[in-house]
């Protein structure tokens, strides 16, 4: 049976030197789901991209029939986390994009979303950065911004992004914000992330794994 491959690059967003805290929901989210799908042990550093890789081959579905001849398809995809500070997370990301010949259409990103409460995760195709200063680094890396006229530009993801729902403090002050995303999840928090915020993620996903459009 003839195999079509097709290819994804996933990239959980973090900040290497702040483990376990919200910020990191990225990081969090994408090692519950690389355990799932690939197992213990899957990450390995890259050390010329900057970040820690996992790869798998996930089948789809089988086209053909009605007379034509029967065409597997699969998806190869790779699983990365960049290993720097969350404002230049845009940097290795651009390495492997450039380097491994990926496009813009096979990149997604998995990354905290303060508008979203805990639990919480929904899928966007482009738009801007919202504030997150991951993806305004790989904005600027990717040169994914577009031009609306001769003064001015849409800063456009142009990727499509898993936000993952950490929930806001009351305060929206900057260093408020700031102090309660670089914090670590309260203890009736981590259940929630636990119970609820992985699986929705693991779910969301395999969805978009699944329904990518080449």
């Amino acid at each position: 049976m003839p195999v079509r491959i097709s290819r994804l690059l996933i990239v959980g967003l973090g900040n290497h030197t702040h483990p376990n805290t919200r910020h990191n929901a990225g990081f969090i989210a994408l090692d519950y789901a690389v355990h799932r799908l690939i197992g213990p042990g899957a990450w390995t550093v890259n050390k010329a991209i900057g970040a820690w890789v996992a790869e798998t081959i996930m089948p789809l579905e089988e086209g053909g029939g009605g007379g034509e001849e029967e065409i597997q398809s699969v998806r190869h995809v790779t699983f990365m986390k960049p290993r720097t500070f969350m404002n230049f997370n845009g940097v290795p990301v651009q390495k492997m994009v450039w380097t491994q010949g990926f496009t813009i259409p096979e990149l997604v990103v998995v990354h905290d979303d303060l508008e979203r409460e805990i639990g919480k995760c929904s899928v966007k195709n482009g738009g801007s950065a919202g504030g997150h200063n991951g993806i305004k680094s790989i904005i600027s890396c990717l040169k994914t911004d577009v031009r609306v006229d001769s003064h001015s530009w849409i800063f456009d993801s142009a990727f499509k992004r898993i936000r993952v729902g950490i929930g806001r403090t009351q305060s929206k002050a900057p260093t408020d914000v700031a102090n309660y995303v670089l914090s670590q999840f309260t203890p009736d928090q981590k259940e929630k992330v636990t119970a609820v915020m992985l699986p929705a993620f693991y779910d969301t996903l395999l969805d978009v794994i699944k329904e990518h459009k080449e």
